[in-house]
């Protein structure tokens, strides 16, 4: 499995556009060559897309339709009401902890190989 995200990894970032280093950053920016994209879009954006947010558009589902069965008067319309937004809290949650940890583990250091001082607390 660590084999498969490191080539994932690699595949993404070929649809990335170089890294600017200082001299380049502090240049005006240059226009465009002809078919010079900003950013391409590789296989697995459609991927880290739908794992992200297809979590966010269930739990909105669930929380419509139990406003749906609250209308039409029953009683398993609760469930669907504590269920959306608890799906959504949780989704919200996990994507932040996920990303936080992410960025600690692909923190590029300019100068050294150790990482910032940890200013986050995970729980």
């Amino acid at each position: 499995m660590e084999r498969y995200e490191e080539w994932a990894q690699y595949a993404r970032e070929l649809s990335r556009p170089p890294k600017k280093n200082k001299e380049q950053s502090d240049q005006r920016s240059k226009p465009q060559e002809e078919g010079e994209a900003e950013r391409k879009m590789s296989a697995f954006d459609l991927e880290d897309w739908a794992l992200e947010y297809s979590t966010y558009i269930l739990s909105a589902g669930i929380l419509v339709y139990g406003l749906y069965l609250a209308a039409m008067g029953s009683e398993l319309a609760v469930l669907f009401l504590l269920s959306g937004p608890t799906g959504l809290v949780a989704t919200w949650i996990g994507n932040r902890k996920f990303k936080l940890r992410y960025d600690a583990l692909t923190y590029d250091a300019p100068e050294s190989d150790t990482l910032p001082p940890a200013t986050t607390t995970y729980s």
